[in-house]
């Protein structure tokens, strides 16, 4: 029988989008319309790989 060893490895993302549009003063629609031409997205995402 063999032993076998585990590594467990966790990883970190971070994302930042900044957009600016020219030709709008109002982004997307319904709940998410924002007023302005500028839109920041921030995405995080933290995974545990084995």
């Amino acid at each position: 029988m063999q032993n076998a060893i585990l590594f467990a490895i966790w990883i970190f993302r971070l994302r930042i989008a900044h957009t600016t549009y020219t030709d709008r003063m109002v982004l997307k629609s319904g709940w998410d319309e924002i007023e302005g031409n500028k839109m920041t997205e921030v995405k995080i995402q933290l995974r545990y790989k084995f």
